[in-house]
């Protein structure tokens, strides 16, 4: 299994975004740990239901299966092939306006700009705490950045993120 996990984690590098890739890699690492390290050909979907937790869980380990069968060539059929997932976590409800303001209003002040980021940008959390210096662009000359941090007055741009070209 580790085997074929680092030749999928090589592929993905360089058809895949680097996060993709890390979340990949953490979920293999946990599934050796768990479950060991086996005959790729050997795992049986009882194997993955009883490890697997989450959707995501499942997903990765079925996606290395998929690739592995259908793009590699690496093993004649997926014994995944119907293995039924987890179900995917849900949101519970979106805040209402007076909730956000509420919650803005008694934040703490480094809270209230993390929050303020997301409602301003679409960003995900990661995609937000992810964000550099280099990000950071002033709404004038790039030469008046330290006058539009001061004034409040700059922008995170954010080049890559995951729904990138939805939101053009």
């Amino acid at each position: 299994f580790s085997k074929l996990a680092a030749k999928f984690i090589a592929w993905a590098r360089k058809c895949r975004h680097r996060t993709t890739v890390e979340v990949y890699q953490h979920y293999f690492r946990r599934f050796v740990l768990e479950v060991g390290d086996m005959i790729a050909s050997r795992l049986r979907p009882f194997m993955l239901t009883a490890w697997a937790k989450t959707w995501h869980q499942s997903q990765a380990i079925v996606r290395l299966y998929r690739w592995a069968v259908d793009e590699a060539g690496l093993l004649k059929k997926n014994p995944l092939n119907r293995v039924q997932h987890p179900p995917k976590g849900q949101r519970c409800r979106i805040a209402t306006a007076a909730e956000a303001r509420l919650l803005l209003q008694l934040a703490t002040q480094d809270l209230r700009d993390l929050l303020t980021g997301y409602l301003e940008t679409m960003a995900r959390p990661g995609e937000l705490r992810a964000a550099t210096f280099d990000d950071l662009h002033p709404r004038v000359s790039p030469k008046e950045l330290r006058r539009s941090l001061l004034a409040g007055d700059a922008m995170i741009v954010l080049r890559e993120y995951k729904c990138r070209r939805r939101r053009r």
